[in-house]
């Protein structure tokens, strides 16, 4: 999911979006289409990445989490399904065949 510490931003009001490298990998086709003005920051891993969002008070970022992750932590969730990305579909279809 797409979750905001502040539950008035909207998705045109985010500058920069926080997660580990591969949830930003996955949601990729998302990011480009979406918010493609945003920058990307990398976290060790997806709590990391809220906690950083917590702790500076980034009210223009966004984090790419689990919904329970995040809702446990305390951000709002401003849209479900982002992750699709063609590359990723395919590993994974690829990974179920064999």
């Amino acid at each position: 999911v797409l979750a905001v510490l502040d539950e008035n931003i909207t998705e045109d009001q985010i500058s920069e979006v926080h997660s580990h490298p591969q949830a930003l990998a996955q949601c990729s086709s998302f990011l480009n289409k979406e918010l493609k003005n945003a920058g990307q920051q990398h976290a060790t891993s997806t709590s990391a990445a809220i906690a950083r969002v917590k702790d500076k008070k980034l009210k223009n970022a966004a984090v790419i989490a689990a919904k329970e992750t995040a809702e446990a932590l305390g951000l709002k969730v401003l849209r479900t399904n982002i992750k699709f990305n063609k590359k990723s579909e395919k590993i994974t279809v690829k990974r179920a065949l064999f």
